[in-house]
């Protein structure tokens, strides 16, 4: 009995044991894909793999190498690979997939199409469904050949023969210039540059890769087809033209992707992997009868306030013929003797006119005045390069006006304050400076109302004009008088004196100037600013003369000004210059 409770207790410890070890491990992690192992062609459609997580969560992060092809997503548990449209020659890519420590890898081979396919989806195309016929040289002795569908969406996918035949390659033998390295120096290339949109055995349009219908300016890709592999480096300087053409291909056997840009003074030849344009549709037009109509114009017509420098543009609906159109613009009596200069865009449907001098203004006082008006048009010998005449046309617009007008000073709101809050505003003169021991230092006032000016106008010059009398001994022995622009308000006190400076505009007057006559400062911020704010101080633009500094010693120095009471002839002002449409 003993030693079978013995057996029994045994058991139940062992138990217990093995109960403790299953608690102490550790659950596995892992990361897989799938499938793990995958074989297309380039130009196929796209291949999906999988990642699987095993007791743990997170972002799945992909990687792909070498960088043939793409991928939908570089993150995610489910991702799609899409191979390049060509290949030269068979590969294998790795796609990694990764979450912290862990990476799982699956790999792609890639083989080469047996022909070369292109596909893809026409932008703006409603032609509906229709053949379509390639031509690989720029021959009448080679027909089109029928190479596939494009859809009623715009999509298509053709497949060009893997070899061509000799009829259709043409012989390369010498390099662009000697400045370009061919190798080898002969060869044989056909090119593919568009597809023809054939329906009902007619031609209605071409396909084209680029990034504009338009030669000029754009971007475009070719279809190039070698028998043996082909690279053409450096590059080739027009002197004459200021023109180059840069050569960086590296053709590979068979078809290839081969890139021109073409720029201002150069145009660029390249063989990328895959390029990132439209594929466009360009119709086929019937004779052309149709007009053509002025669509913009700038300035447009009554505008006003032109600046003097300005050029006319003109917008036309279509291609121009330049000489024509030149021929019949007309233009006003008063524009500047010296002619006008033409420059069209590569498009031949803007025409810019800058006038070779700047136009006039009208100036007064007054800003009433009427604006100098310029008119312009165009007869009806100005044509499109189809040969159909403008119809005429006629616009005008007016030059800004530059009004310069005199503002006085206010005769109640100027005067002098001394440091004891002593005002004067009546006298025919103020003095800055200093009195006699007891008689205190004295700073000048001057104001103006700006209501003259329109409201939302800025001048484009102010200068303060006032009018020095006379000079008392030396006030410029410790300094010259300066010039605050302040804000004092509808009446002239005895806290004014030291009333807040809204800027300082720097010295007005100093022992240099002339003993006497007008004395002048530019202070076109400051008037800007009151215009600015000219509801707040009551339109009125106001400014403060002192010395920073004086003499200590008992004699009275200072200088004397003449105020808005005295001649008119000599009293304070502002001339003011601004321009208004």
């Amino acid at each position: 009995m003993n030693r079978y409770l013995s057996t029994i207790v045994l058991l139940f410890s062992l138990l217990v044991l093995l109960a403790g070890c299953g608690d102490t491990e550790t659950t596995a992690t892992s990361l897989s894909v799938t499938p793990t192992s995958s074989e297309v062609t380039a130009g196929t459609a796209p291949v999906t793999f999988k990642a699987t997580l095993t007791n743990t969560s997170g972002e799945v992060s992909w990687k792909l190498s070498p960088n043939l092809g793409t991928l939908s997503s570089t993150t995610g548990l489910e991702i799609t690979y899409t191979p390049p449209v060509t290949l030269p020659a068979p590969t294998i890519v790795t796609l990694t997939a990764s979450l912290g420590n862990l990476t799982a890898k699956a790999t792609v081979t890639l083989n080469p199409a047996p022909g070369f396919t292109v596909t893809g989806k026409v932008q703006g195309y409603s032609a509906g469904t229709a053949s379509l016929e390639a031509i690989t040289i720029e021959s009448d002795s080679v027909p089109p050949i029928k190479v596939g569908t494009i859809e009623a969406d715009g999509s298509f996918s053709i497949t060009l023969p893997e070899v061509l035949e000799n009829k259709d390659l043409t012989l390369e033998t010498d390099s662009p210039c000697s400045e370009v390295t061919q190798t080898p120096a002969s060869y044989n290339t056909a090119q593919l540059s568009t597809l023809l949109v054939v329906k009902d055995n007619l031609r209605i349009g071409e396909l084209e890769h680029a990034s504009s219908l338009d030669f000029f300016g754009s971007s475009r890709v070719t279809y190039v087809y070698v028998d043996q592999d082909v690279s053409i480096t450096g590059t080739c300087h027009e002197e004459a033209d200021n023109f180059s053409y840069i050569y960086n291909t590296n053709f590979k056997k068979g078809w290839n992707l081969g890139l021109s840009v073409f720029g201002e003074t150069s145009f660029s030849f390249t063989t990328p992997e895959n390029v990132d344009l439209p594929w466009l549709f360009s119709p086929t037009f019937p004779e052309d009868t149709t007009p053509p109509t002025v669509i913009s114009i700038d300035p447009p017509d009554g505008t006003k306030g032109v600046i003097e420098d300005a050029s006319i543009v003109i917008t036309f609906s279509e291609k121009m013929d330049r000489t024509a159109t030149q021929d019949a613009f007309q233009r006003s009596a008063n524009f500047p003797d010296a002619g006008v200069t033409y420059s069209w865009n590569a498009e031949d449907t803007v025409l810019t006119v800058k006038p070779n001098d700047l136009l006039e203004y009208a100036a007064g006082e007054n800003p009433s005045i009427a604006a100098e008006t310029y008119t312009f048009s165009f007869s009806e010998t100005a044509k499109d390069v189809a040969g159909n005449s403008l119809a005429a046309f006629s616009s005008s617009f007016t030059t800004l006006k530059v009004i310069a007008t005199s503002i006085y000073g206010m005769a109640d709101l100027d005067g002098h304050v001394n440091d004891a809050g002593e005002v004067n505003s009546v006298e025919n003169y103020f003095i800055v400076g200093d009195i006699a021991t007891g008689g205190g230092t004295f700073r000048g006032f001057v104001s103006f109302d700006l209501t003259s000016i329109p409201t939302g106008v800025s001048a484009d010059e102010a200068k303060l004009i006032i009018n020095k009398q006379e000079i008392t001994n030396n006030p410029y022995e410790l300094s010259s008088v300066s010039l605050d622009h302040v804000n004092y308000g509808a009446s002239l006190s005895g806290n004014d004196y030291d009333t807040p400076m809204l800027a300082d505009l720097g010295v007005f007057d100093s022992s240099s100037a002339p003993a006497t006559g007008y004395v002048s400062s530019d202070v076109t911020s400051g008037v800007n600013d009151d215009l600015a704010n000219r509801d707040e101080r009551g339109n009125r633009s106001q400014f403060r003369l002192r010395f920073p500094s004086l003499s200590s010693n008992a004699a009275s120095d200072f200088v004397s000004f003449t105020a808005s009471e005295g001649p008119n002839g000599l009293r304070p002002f502002l001339n003011v210059v601004y321009y208004l449409p």
